[in-house]
């Protein structure tokens, strides 16, 4: 009742996340009803954020994402920082690494979601591709072509030795 009635912006941006962190399941069905009625509001922003947190919902990510349609306005910024709290990167990183170049607030936000998001991906990265040859200076050598390859997650492991081995004859 708080978020439809004539509450302040802030004070509904508050109680929505509120319920995203302490509503429970129950609080499932109440932020998608309010999802539809803020859809393109900043509002709308908070609330799929809390909907995500409360349920991981797609809906969320997809609304958000709906936002990103022009990166220079306030509405995507808040948008591109909420995906990345939520970790999905996919198509806020553009609009996070421009708002990373800003000496703001948001912009040291995004410069640390960018941060873990690479960490996060380096880690996967290392893990997915943990071959072991059983010698130490080649298993070495083989995390620092991993490591240094820009989108090493989009290429055989294979190609990549090959790669790196023909580089290196």
């Amino acid at each position: 009742q708080l978020i439809k009635g004539e509450a302040s912006a802030a004070v509904k941006h508050k109680a929505i996340t509120v319920l995203g962190m302490d509503g429970g399941i129950a609080a499932v069905a109440p932020l998608q009803a309010l999802l539809g009625d803020h859809q393109n509001t900043a509002l709308g922003i908070a609330i799929a954020e809390s909907l995500w947190n409360r349920a991981q919902a797609k809906r969320a990510v997809f609304v958000l994402e709906n936002f990103l349609h022009d990166p220079k306005s306030e509405l995507a910024r808040k948008a591109a920082l909420a995906l990345g709290r939520m970790g999905q990167l996919t198509r806020a990183k553009p609009v996070l690494e421009t708002l990373a170049q800003e000496p703001s607030a948001q912009g040291a936000w995004a410069r640390q979601l960018l941060a873990a998001h690479q960490i996060k991906r380096t880690l996967a990265l290392r893990n997915k591709t943990r071959v072991q040859f059983g010698h130490r200076l080649l298993d070495e050598l083989l995390g620092h072509v991993v490591d240094s390859y820009v989108d090493a997650d989009r290429v055989k492991l294979e190609a990549l030795i090959d790669a790196a081995a023909k580089g290196m004859i």
